[in-house]
């Protein structure tokens, strides 16, 4: 048996050692669990799962072309319209939502992720893997199956599995044998080779932004690494919405960055992640209400006002003023084992350019480095970018939560002199205006007054989760 309580496999095989034709040394039982499910086998009268008789040479053929992707390739693919919580339903959700066929990249991308495409012919049940930074969502809409592992784990659970395949296959002389056993011996290679392929940046980009340095190496590319760098994350994030010249500004910086020991912090990481475990079926919002409320019990703050740049500075992260020639980006968060934690701010963002956008900005990304180090990608999503998966929701929430808690906004709502309020919260907790108009009407205990609703008309309403 492979793998964890979770996920993994058993192969039971008929003949030790192996012998005959390529397939036949490959043929044998195979048992899939996900969860408490088997999507692949049958229950036989003592309700244990019945193995799945098939020749598992496809197994291995699938692992070994599937390798790259499984290890660089993250999200779903950047064409696609919807980006379910069910990996495995992306294919039926694009036909029924979209009413239109997937296109060839999402085609491509369900080939390398789906484990049902390896026993080619059986028809199996879809079994999607997911890469989201630093955690692998494996997927079985039939069997309503969501199990979220670490990436790491998991591909070590694929290459247990390919290297059990593999040994079976040695010695083979079989033109299909010895083409599935040297793709997964070299999967490594062509991995390193791929690599530039899962940036999701346009080659004259990448060309650019290395400026005739080797673009793995100027990107901190670990081969044996599972996990993305903060430079790969931060260049891959960065481009969708400032020029390369910009993005360059940032690598270099984070290039610079030393890795730091934070002890603190990390204790918190891991205490603030249990806590959002209670509310993880909530709405990103309320997971970063949650964890901000349980942040301020933590440090013993309940209701006073509390500095972001001060924890920081407790926690022993590293923080570097970056002026930025574009308004688009507030600040970057990164993260990894070769630099940092650590936040770039930009003074010259739309909100960091003022003190109390300032400090919305430090505790947006104070929420990323407490709870998504661990889980997402090495570098913290900058302001602006697409909402893909609710990070920014939660971080957004975090912030305005940590900032001004929704106790006080509820109750200053309740006052006859709203402007009055409003001036005594921005004095006493350093927030601006707009955040202090949305936390009353959303955290009010009665419907919002007239008052309050044109005050609020008066502004953009781009923060209503706040």
């Amino acid at each position: 048996m492979t793998g964890t309580t979770r996920f993994g496999f058993e192969l039971r095989w008929a003949d030790q050692p192996p012998a005959g034709s390529d397939e036949q040394r490959t043929n044998g039982g195979l048992v899939l669990w996900l969860d408490s499910a088997h999507p692949w086998n049958s229950l036989e009268p003592n309700a244990r799962p019945k193995p799945l008789e098939w020749t598992w040479l496809d197994l291995l053929e699938w692992l070994g072309d599937s390798w790259p992707a499984l290890l660089h390739d993250e999200g779903y693919p950047a064409d696609s319209p919807l980006l379910p919580h069910q990996p495995a339903s992306l294919v039926d959700a694009i036909r029924r939502v979209e009413g239109d066929e997937p296109s060839q990249d999402q085609l491509d991308w369900w080939a390398q992720h789906n484990l049902a495409g390896a026993p080619n012919g059986l028809g199996l049940a879809d079994v999607v893997l997911l890469r989201l930074g630093q955690t692998m969502v494996i997927g079985c809409a039939e069997t309503n199956a969501r199990v979220v592992l670490p990436a790491g784990q998991v591909l070590d659970v694929l290459r247990q599995v390919g290297d059990e395949l593999a040994a079976r296959l040695n010695g083979c002389e079989e033109r299909r044998g010895v083409r599935a056993l040297r793709r997964w011996q070299d999967r490594a290679t062509r991995s390193a080779a791929q690599f530039l392929r899962f940036q999701g940046l346009p080659a004259d980009d990448l060309a650019e932004l290395a400026a005739g340095a080797d673009l793995a190496e100027f990107l901190g590319y670990d081969p044996h690494s599972p996990q993305a760098t903060s430079l790969q994350m931060a260049a891959r994030s960065l481009r969708q919405v400032v020029p390369v010249s910009v993005v360059r500004m940032v690598t270099d910086q984070i290039r610079q960055a030393p890795a730091m020991l934070t002890p603190e912090l990390d204790t918190l990481s891991r205490e603030a992640s249990e806590v959002v475990v209670e509310v993880l079926d909530k709405h990103p919002a309320q997971q970063g209400y949650h964890a901000a409320r349980w942040l301020r019990l933590r440090l013993c703050r309940k209701r006073e006002r509390l500095e972001p740049a001060d924890l920081l500075g407790r926690w022993k992260v590293l923080v570097v003023e970056l002026e930025l020639p574009s308004s688009r980006v507030e600040a970057v968060s990164f993260w990894g084992h070769q630099h940092g934690p650590g936040v770039i701010i930009n003074p010259t963002g739309r909100f960091s350019q003022t003190m109390p956008g300032r400090r919305a900005t430090i505790a947006h990304e104070i929420c990323h480095l407490l709870l998504d180090r661990d889980t997402e990608l090495p570098v913290g999503q900058v302001n602006g970018l697409a909402r893909r998966y609710g990070h920014e929701q939660r971080a957004n929430a975090f912030a305005a939560e940590l900032l001004l808690p929704g106790s006080v906004a509820a109750l200053a709502s309740l006052e006859a002199e709203l402007e009055t309020q409003v001036t005594a919260l921005t004095d006493q907790y350093g927030v601006g205006r707009e955040l202090i108009l949305w936390r009353m009407y959303n955290h009010g205990q009665l419907p919002a007054s007239a008052h309050l609703r044109q005050l609020l008309d008066e502004i953009a309403p781009h923060q209503a989760t706040l």
